[in-house]
């Protein structure tokens, strides 16, 4: 399950585990909500069973924030194949 993240909540992560069950969880980070990628906040969205998180490679670079180094940044190319072929279930929050 992709979960699309576009700001930060605090209610983010509880959504997260709740909505995302058992199921293998990703999230890709866009907008805002990259700031779920750097070494300060990675750990939050790891509590939530989150395996791999991806960032998008424009808003990483508006932002200009520095990300963790298990957080793969993205293009819109990769963004279309993680939505359209990589999952089945799409979660926007």
């Amino acid at each position: 399950m992709l979960f699309l993240l576009n700001k930060t909540q605090p209610d983010t992560c509880e959504l997260i585990r709740l909505l995302g069950g058992e199921e293998e969880k990703e999230a890709l980070l866009i907008e805002d909500a990259i700031f779920y990628g750097t070494e300060f906040m990675l750990p939050t969205l790891r509590e939530a069973g989150v395996e791999h998180v991806y960032a998008a490679a424009d808003s990483v670079q508006q932002r200009s924030v520095a990300l963790s180094p298990e957080c793969e940044v993205v293009d819109y190319d990769r963004i279309v194949d993680l939505i359209m072929e990589d999952h089945e279930k799409i979660v926007c929050i």
